[in-house]
């Protein structure tokens, strides 16, 4: 009898569970993983999450990042390959004709060629007192507009009850990491779900909006006449891995330094000559270099 109930309670516990709930859990991956908004996610199938989740999840579990050591021990050991005899043809030896390994030589560059694109400056707002705030570092669990008598600004408390006041989203950069953005992305489109987002409050949604929903073939008013585009700066965020591109007329482009986003050929060239600016040399910021290197000239295969 009482093996019978154990054997019942195991079959219990084992049981998967409803697609209900599975459908949530991926919708929850997506959003914190992948960054996608709930707003776009509520409206789609059982089968449309999974679809969205198991692209996601092969994304995150794959990428490696160029130039990382992972990266290059794969090179490595593609052309160990390449050496190898093929059993094809007896007694002959012949290059593996991989695309990656033509890629990896057409952009591989000595450290000290990519540091010729980078340029260290001092980030204003960037103090000792920023980087105490992360390294106590606790998730940012509320966002809200406020409004002052010098104007509004974004609050940002995290769930130690700690709060910052910020006017723009580059000063939210210095203090956050990557998964403080899903978090804030994912509050900001939650607190706007039902209501219009109007004045400091539109900026951050559309510099979110753009940064996390954006991919390579998006079709957006944003990124048509590059060709105008008058570059400022180009400016990288470490702690969550975030490019900024600031142009005359005001805009600001956020980026994330792994996603691909609809650049021409040519701006990437100007963003490249203008340099990218950094507080050091570290390389990741190289990685940002090798990235836009890779895309530019990948679309360059393209026309050829």
């Amino acid at each position: 009898m009482l093996r019978a109930e154990a054997t019942s309670h195991i079959k219990k516990q084992a049981k998967p569970p409803y697609h209900p709930q599975l459908r949530n859990q991926m919708m929850k991956y997506i959003r914190n993983v992948g960054g996608k908004a709930y707003r776009n996610l509520k409206n789609k199938s059982y089968e449309e999450i999974r679809d969205i989740y198991e692209k996601v999840k092969r994304f995150n579990d794959k990428f490696v990042a160029i130039g990382s050591t992972e990266d290059e021990q794969a090179i490595k050991e593609m052309n160990v390959k390449a050496e190898e005899p093929s059993k094809k043809r007896k007694g002959t030896i012949r290059k593996m004709k991989s695309s990656r390994i033509i890629k990896k030589r057409k952009i591989q560059k000595s450290d000290d060629e990519l540091k010729n694109f980078l340029k260290v400056v001092d980030f204003e707002g960037d103090s000792a007192q920023d980087v105490e705030v992360m390294e106590q570092h606790s998730l940012i669990s509320r966002f809200s507009i406020v409004q002052s008598p010098e104007g509004e600004y974004i609050a940002v408390q995290r769930a130690n009850g700690h709060i910052r006041a910020f006017n723009t989203l580059n000063e939210i950069l210095h203090i956050l990491d990557r998964q403080d953005l899903y978090h804030l992305h994912r509050l900001v489109i939650e607190y706007y779900e039902h209501i219009p987002p109007t004045g400091l409050g539109l900026i951050l949604h559309g510099d979110l909006t753009t940064m996390m929903e954006t991919t390579e073939e998006s079709d957006d008013e944003l990124w048509r006449n590059q060709t105008e585009w008058e570059i400022i700066s180009w400016r990288f965020y470490e702690s969550t891995g975030v490019h900024i591109l600031e142009l005359e007329n005001g805009t600001m482009i956020h980026m994330l330094v792994e996603q691909r986003y609809p650049l021409t050929r040519e701006l990437m060239q100007r963003m490249l000559e203008h340099k990218l600016e950094v507080q050091k040399e570290t390389e990741d910021a190289l990685n940002v270099i090798r990235f836009v290197m890779k895309q530019k000239e990948d679309l360059e295969r393209e026309e050829e």
